[in-house]
């Protein structure tokens, strides 16, 4: 009983920890700490998970939106992370986002 209680509460902590999502993802890359995303509404800047992007999309407007994504990481100095962020070339894309959709009307049977 008390196992099944502690597997339910990670769950539940693990899933509110990452919000409602969809997330844009993409494959880790090392030494990434942080990705950036730029919109026409401006700029967001998220940290790496374990060098992947994971941006949630809830947020975003409905419509096409264009987009593009890079990948950063901090220089050093004297082995030391600065707050300086070296930013790969963005990778342009255009996320489509559908409007609220109704419940169906109507229902009924045909032969």
């Amino acid at each position: 009983m008390i196992r099944t209680l502690l597997t339910l509460l990670l769950i539940l902590t693990a899933t509110s920890a990452w919000g409602a999502g969809p997330y844009l993802t993409c494959d880790p890359q090392d030494g990434v700490t942080s990705y950036r995303i730029v919109t026409p509404s401006g700029a967001e800047i998220t940290d790496a998970v374990n060098g992947a992007a994971m941006v949630d999309l809830s947020t975003w407007p409905t419509g096409e939106t264009q987009a593009e994504i890079s990948a950063g990481a901090p220089w050093t100095l004297d082995g030391m992370l600065t707050e300086v962020i070296e930013w790969s070339d963005p990778r342009p894309f255009a996320l489509g986002r559908p409007a609220e959709l109704q419940s169906p009307m109507n229902i009924g049977l045909k032969d």
